[in-house]
């Protein structure tokens, strides 16, 4: 199992996103718990891809402002009763306002406020280290998971150039 100080942000990590995105793997031990059940499942669609290292890739929406990805993560398990979807994750503000909203699982067409996303690591401001869970992030889990729990690190990947641009730029 993948480790949360291994799921730091780190620069030139290997995942490739032509349009950028947002690269979270959520809660470690939510993530193991489904993992254990023996009908536990993991599923990712719309766009998100699931990494070896248990995070996932939210690919930069085109048609949407900067910063909002696409695609969701699907958390089942005990025969139906556990399903937990985060879709269409984004960060809006900044600095110490900034959070991490998702679609709204109950109330179609509206943004939940998953998490707290706080101050960007230092030197690094594509790197929030430890997201903390709201209390309507919280409502989600039935009281399993209480406002205020870290989170894993959310690393904002940037969009990456063609191979050749430097050759273009000089």
């Amino acid at each position: 199992m993948t480790t949360a100080s291994a799921l730091a942000c780190v620069p030139g990590a290997r995942v490739t996103a032509p349009a950028g995105g947002l690269l979270w793997a959520f809660h470690e031990g939510f993530a193991a718990y489904v993992a254990r059940l023996a009908d536990g499942r993991v599923d990712v669609d719309g766009g998100a891809v699931l990494q070896p290292d248990g995070r996932v890739l939210f690919p930069v929406a085109p048609d949407r402002p900067a910063l909002h990805g696409t695609g969701a993560v699907h958390f089942t398990g005990h025969h139906g009763l556990l399903a937990v979807t985060l879709a269409n994750p984004a960060v809006l503000g900044t600095g110490s306002s900034a959070v991490l909203a998702i679609d709204d699982p109950f109330t179609p067409g509206e943004r939940l406020a998953f998490a707290r996303l706080g101050e960007p690591a230092s030197g690094r401001a594509a790197c929030y280290p430890v997201p903390h869970l709201t209390e309507e992030g919280a409502d989600l889990f039935l009281g399993h998971y209480r406002e205020g729990t870290p989170l894993a690190p959310l690393q904002i990947l940037p969009t990456t150039a063609p191979a050749d641009q430097d050759a273009r730029d000089d």
